[in-house]
């Protein structure tokens, strides 16, 4: 590798797209999306060769045979247009009419060649590989940063859009139990046996709470790791990217300024419509404190009790106000 990537992760719901796509308009920047996201391969077929099978797959040198390399091959923007092709199975019609799906598998093919061409920075923006940054940084020497939201934010965020984490996903994963989410493994259980009569709040909180008592430990092993709250951007956008591009070491310019603006305006949108969940031209503002007029006070209080023992890492009784 030329340059080392720069891995964007978090949980989902938690500002990875936002942030991912503004550092992404640096000069000599190329965005990657989530290629450990289960239907990359339905989304963007030839981008990666290593299929994940569960969301948040954990990666770590007891599993990770054929990530290395499909993730070299990724953050050197090497597609892998034969895959594609299979993935899809695409083909070229007579006459020469492209359908919507060929033309961005087309189109993405060419974006990837000219990144390789330019040898491009590779932008890794993908939630799903929160519990693998280790990883990431061992063998990629990725750049990571961490994105952290309150977890009544990020819980009202599925509640509005209708999605409910399937925690199987954590507990089929035996590495995953052993090495990271062991003391919750009863609490997961319970839950998966419990559902669907569990509720959808309780459920996504604790997914909230598995997810960021990982990171917790990781911000208290790795300082140099960039954490940052999606709030604290939401808050004060402008100053805060200044000073993440900074210390990325990349360019910070005019025209991203004003994109930066463009993107958080009081103008926008109060959120991201349910069709395109991931706009990311929304009132930053009005994401700090959204939850307290999605949720009611039992459901605030149902999370404030799930996640209590980790939210505290990361907000104070005040950020629950």
């Amino acid at each position: 590798m030329s340059k080392p990537p720069i891995l964007v992760t978090g949980a989902h719901r938690s500002g990875t797209t936002w942030i991912g796509k503004i550092l992404s308009e640096a000069e000599g920047v190329e965005y990657v999306h989530e290629p450990l996201n289960v239907n990359l391969h339905k989304h963007r077929p030839g981008t990666f060769a290593r299929r994940a099978k569960y969301w948040y797959t954990y990666i770590c040198d007891a599993n990770d045979r054929g990530y290395e390399q499909a993730f070299r091959d990724i953050v050197n923007f090497r597609f892998h247009p034969v895959r594609g092709l299979k993935e899809l199975g695409l083909e070229n019609p007579a006459g020469g009419n492209y359908s919507p799906a060929e033309m961005k598998f087309i189109n993405e093919y060419i974006r990837y060649a000219n990144a390789h061409f330019r040898k491009d920075r590779a932008l890794l923006k993908d939630p799903f590989a929160v519990f693998s940054i280790p990883w990431f940084d061992e063998k990629l020497s990725a750049d990571i940063v961490v994105t952290i939201r309150h977890p009544a934010g990020f819980v009202s965020s599925l509640k509005r859009l209708g999605w409910r984490f399937d925690l199987n996903d954590f507990l089929k994963q035996p590495l995953l139990i052993r090495d990271h989410l062991s003391k919750f493994s009863g609490e997961l259980e319970n839950a998966v046996h419990a559902s669907p009569q569990m509720p959808d709040i309780q459920v996504n909180a604790l997914t909230w709470k598995c997810i960021y008592a990982v990171v917790a430990k990781y911000q208290r092993e790795n300082p140099h790791w960039h954490f940052v709250r999606q709030e604290d951007f939401a808050r004060n956008p402008v100053h805060r990217f200044k000073e993440l591009f900074y210390r990325l070491n990349l360019p910070f310019t005019a025209i991203i300024e004003k994109s930066i603006i463009r993107s958080s305006s009081r103008e926008n949108p109060l959120e991201a419509s349910k069709n395109n969940p991931y706009e990311t031209n929304v009132d930053s503002q009005a994401t700090i404190k959204s939850w307290r007029k999605r949720l009611d006070s039992e459901e605030i209080g149902m999370i404030f009790d799930v996640t209590r023992g980790v939210a505290e890492e990361f907000y104070s009784e005040d950020d629950w106000e």
